[in-house]
């Protein structure tokens, strides 16, 4: 009887354990949660106002969350393993929420990245004004802001002084940027103002300030300036306006077109933001290092931080590890089983993975843990397999940790602008772009992936081929090929080249034509072009039937007899082509409430 009693004490003790152990699991998955509710609190209340490292702070705190919820999953695995159904859905759920976050984020970063990027002389200009100076009986010449929305007019104190120009006393307040309020005592009469030929003056009334701005610009910035290489200096408002300078007045919104001789100017300038030494080295890296195949293909290196690798644990154990929860999961579903099985098998089909042979030894290598997508709404892949580049190994750090992310620069916005203003539109997408471009053989075991179709099997080894997809240098591998490509091929394919330069958002070209003739020819240099690298052009659409018409392949013929409605989503909107027209899609899920007796009382 005593033998029984301890048996029985020790089974108490072990399910106190096991019971312990769960409430720290549940513990930690809601420290989770707590998180991931403060951050769609910020992404709906304050990140539309913060500031840019602000919001990339949050983008980080995503990535250690994803990264604690799968170690969370691995710990339930291995105690929990009968409850792993019903935990499965509560972490997909906030997997769904963090990605939604994520995707908010990113949107407001890009538009921080927009904001500092562009100078348009249609809205803000600098140019050389002649102010008339009693004292010295001549124009002198300021330099000038034309401010379109501005309400008034403004000079400086030191300006005036040098004019001579008689000042009156006033008493107003001036409001600004984040209603910033400034009292302003002097105001200047009738100063009479000439644009730079003397083809125009006008009398105007300035209000005076002590300054009105920093230096314009702040820095000697890197321009490309459309349309203006050709065009002599002399000629411009400004001959100097990329040399920093001081402000002397702004001019306002009533004579800003009248300044701007012939009405509103049509040129662009465009403000490319300096290099940080991150993207400078993975810039160079790709010129040094990329090259072309016999076919055209590339062949590029991923930017990695050399003296980083040796800090990357084992990574197998992980993928192992979520192998084997992903081969329950898809055991649980035949048809996506049977869908994960025919992704991966065309990928080796393809070429893109080759199996590693059993003597295959590396010293660093990296095994990337997968899971599978479900995407209903495309038409060419119902199911798409993601690898996890930001998987940690044992020593806690990733691949894309020792990774290089580069620059990827596209303005999605005016896409979008240049995209509405043509008479003939065109759309079309890069077939499976990431994986036309290889990957250099001496950094594939880098992209190591484990696989079996049955749990009871051994686990096969391959290595991925080309660009993959999750890790953090792919973006800029891809945008840079193609920028490459069109700078390779620009003399045999100019309209292409340019308009790919332009009008390309990651795989998406988004552009058009004034005349079918244009975008005909357009069309057939796009096939051409992009089929000197290996990579083909899918999913044709246009506001005109008769462009759809010209030889393509029948696959896509037969697509577009499948859409009735004629609509394609494009830049993450959905496209009309019938009736030439953007919409958003939204998705609201129905929440199933619980009805009480007294709210059914208080509704009859």
């Amino acid at each position: 009887m005593e033998g029984a009693g301890a048996i029985e004490s020790d089974e108490t003790l072990s399910v106190s354990g096991a019971e312990k152990i769960e409430t720290l699991l549940n513990r930690r998955r809601g420290n989770c949660k707590a998180k991931i509710t403060k951050l769609q609190t910020f992404l709906k209340d304050k990140a539309p106002n913060a500031r840019r490292l602000l919001i990339q702070s949050k983008l980080d705190n995503i990535s250690e969350i994803f990264s604690n919820m799968e170690s969370l999953k691995i710990e339930y695995y291995e105690i929990l393993e009968e409850k792993l159904p019903q935990l499965e859905l509560t972490f997909d759920q906030m997997e769904e929420d963090l990605e939604s976050i994520k995707v908010g984020l990113q949107t407001l970063l890009l538009k921080h990245d927009d904001t500092s990027k562009k100078v348009s002389i249609c809205d803000t200009a600098l140019t050389i004004v002649g102010i008339w100076s009693p004292v010295l009986h001549s124009y002198v010449r300021g330099r000038v802001i034309l401010d379109s929305i501005s309400q008034s007019h403004f000079m400086t104190l030191q300006f005036a002084s040098k004019l001579g120009l008689e000042k009156k006393k006033v008493n107003l307040t001036v409001s600004g940027l984040s209603e910033n309020s400034i009292n302003i005592k002097w105001k200047i009469k009738n100063a009479f103002i000439s644009n730079k030929d003397s083809s125009y003056t006008s009398p105007l009334d300035f209000l005076m300030g002590s300054s009105i701005t920093d230096f314009v610009p702040s820095n000697q910035p890197n321009f490309r300036i459309k349309k203006f290489n050709d065009t002599n200096r002399s000629f411009l408002a400004d001959p100097t306006f990329e040399e920093p300078g001081k402000i002397d007045m702004i001019i306002g919104a009533e004579l800003f077109y009248q300044i701007i001789k012939d009405g509103r100017a049509e040129k662009e300038i465009i403000l490319d933001k300096p290099l940080s030494k991150e993207e400078e080295f993975c810039e160079m890296h790709f010129r040094n290092t990329y090259r072309r195949d016999g076919t055209g293909r590339f062949i590029v290196y991923m930017p990695v931080q050399d003296e980083e690798l040796p800090t990357l644990g084992n990574s197998r154990i992980l993928a192992q590890k979520r192998l084997n929860q992903t081969i329950k999961k898809l055991d649980r579903d035949p048809h996506m089983h049977k869908l994960y099985s025919e992704f991966l098998e065309e990928y080796e089909s393809l070429g893109h993975m080759p199996r590693i042979p059993d003597k295959c030894y590396s010293p660093i290598n990296y095994y990337l843990p997968h899971h599978g997508v479900l995407k209903s709404q495309n038409n060419s892949t119902k199911l798409r397999v993601v690898f996890d580049g930001s998987a940690p190994t044992t020593s806690g750090r990733s691949l894309n940790d020792i990774l290089l992310s580069g620059r990827v620069q596209e303005d999605v916005f005016n896409i979008m602008l240049r995209f509405r203003k043509h008479k003939i539109v065109l759309t079309a997408d890069i077939k499976q772009m990431f994986r036309q471009i290889l990957i250099d053989p001496t950094q594939r075991n880098l992209l190591r992936i484990l696989w079996k179709n049955k749990h009871w099997e051994k686990p096969i080894e391959y290595e991925l081929n080309t660009v993959t997809y999750d890790t953090k240098s792919a973006p800029f591998l891809a945008t840079r090929v193609i920028k490459q490509l069109c700078l390779d091929e620009s003399d045999a394919f100019p309209l292409a080249a340019e308009i790919t330069l332009s009008d390309i958002y990651m795989d998406d070209i988004v552009t058009g034509c004034e005349n079918i003739e244009n975008a005909e020819i357009l069309k057939n240099q796009l096939i051409k072009m992009f089929k000197t690298c290996g990579m083909t052009l899918h999913k044709w659409n246009s506001n005109n039937r008769e462009l759809l018409d010209i030889e393509y392949p029948i696959s896509e013929k037969h697509l577009f007899a499948q859409l009735e409605e004629c609509t394609t989503k494009t830049l993450g909107m959905v496209w009309n082509s019938k009736s030439d027209t953007l919409n958003f899609k939204v998705s609201i899920k129905e929440k199933n409430y619980l009805h009480q007796k007294r709210s059914s009382i208080y509704n009859s």
